[in-house]
């Protein structure tokens, strides 16, 4: 499955309903975002000089990996044994949230895309240079968390990620292609470049 800013979005039909496909999905997204943080701490063993720790950690991320490979070959068997029509049936969808969002939000409610650039470089700086998306988003939680209102901490539909990580990774995107941001850093991980450390010191 290939995300990169679709992945903060798990997608419902065309009616907006989420179908028997997107819920299954939604399971390898969260395995897909354990073996994320996985891999961070192996690499902050290494780095420690913890090898013995990092190896385990790394047995421990290929095992996931080989899980997730394999659950990817099931859901592919289960829509070709009973079809691609009965995959794509709507299921009733409660979410444990007290608010979800629902359609587009009226411009000027919620936090602009483009005032996410300047936080995503100072959290990357925070964090030696780059980090997994899930430790920039809490990083970037903890400087702007007074300034988020209500809609921009509504819940996406289909997932538990909020309005403004979704803003967040759109800006990511954006900085990536204007070269502030390493556009062949490892899946899942940001990283600052020399021109995004530069952009920050003109503009902070």
């Amino acid at each position: 499955m290939n995300r990169d800013i679709d992945e903060l979005t798990i997608k419902s039909n065309q009616k907006g309903e989420i179908t028997r496909r997107k819920q299954a999905e939604m399971i390898l997204f969260h395995m897909e975002e354990d073996l994320e943080a996985i891999s961070e701490s192996g690499m902050q063993a290494f780095a420690s000089g913890n090898f013995t720790q990092a190896k385990d950690i790394a047995e421990q991320a290929s095992q996931l990996q080989t899980l997730i490979e394999q659950v990817q070959t099931a859901l592919e068997k289960w829509a070709d044994l009973i079809g691609e029509e009965a995959v794509e049936e709507p299921v009733a969808f409660e979410s444990q949230i007290s608010r979800s969002y629902t359609g587009r939000l009226e411009s000027g409610k919620c936090m602009p895309q483009e005032a996410f650039c300047i936080p995503i470089l100072e959290a990357l700086t925070a964090l030696c240079g780059g980090a997994q998306r899930r430790t920039v988003f809490d990083e970037m939680e903890k400087q702007l968390h007074d300034q988020f209102n209500e809609y921009d901490l509504e819940i996406m539909q289909g997932s538990w990620y909020t309005r403004w990580m979704n803003q967040a990774a759109w800006e990511r995107q954006r900085m990536v292609e204007d070269g502030l941001l390493k556009g062949d850093s490892p899946r899942g991980r940001w990283e600052i470049s020399e021109a995004g450390k530069q952009y920050l010191a003109q503009h902070a």
